[in-house]
C-alpha cells in the first residue's frame, strides 16, 4: 500500500514539474470568434499539424475525429467552456464531443 501511494505522489510531482503553467491573467471560458482545431505533435507524424474535423454521430452532437476522417469547420466556438459548433450554422448551437479515433500500426 505504501509503495503504490509512493509511486503515486513521484508520478504526480514528476508529471507536474514537466509542466508549465503560463502566467497571467486567466483565459475566458468563452470565445466567440469561429476557430479551427489543429494538432501539433512533431514527435508524432501521423497527426501532426491535422486539423480535428466534425463528425455526426448520433444523438444530436458532433464528434471530433482528427483528418481526413470527417468534414473539415472553422466554425468552432467554446460557450462556458463547453466547445460547440457555431450557431451561424446550428440553430440551436450543437455540442462537440471529443472523441477518440483508434487507429492501427
Amino acid at each position: 500500500m505504501q509503495q503504490g501511494l509512493a509511486f503515486l505522489l513521484t508520478s504526480t510531482v514528476a508529471a507536474v514539474s514537466a509542466c508549465t503553467i503560463p502566467g497571467g491573467p486567466a483565459l475566458s471560458n468563452n470565445i466567440t470568434e469561429p476557430f479551427a482545431l489543429k494538432l501539433q505533435n512533431a514527435s508524432n507524424p501521423e497527426v501532426h499539424n491535422h486539423f480535428l474535423n466534425i463528425w455526426d454521430w448520433g444523438g444530436g452532437d458532433q464528434h471530433l475525429f482528427v483528418s481526413p476522417s470527417g468534414n473539415s469547420t472553422k466554425e468552432l466556438q467554446l460557450i462556458n467552456g463547453v466547445i460547440t459548433l457555431s450557431n451561424t450554422f446550428w440553430d440551436p448551437p450543437r455540442r462537440a464531443v471529443i472523441n477518440g479515433e483508434v487507429c492501427c500500426a
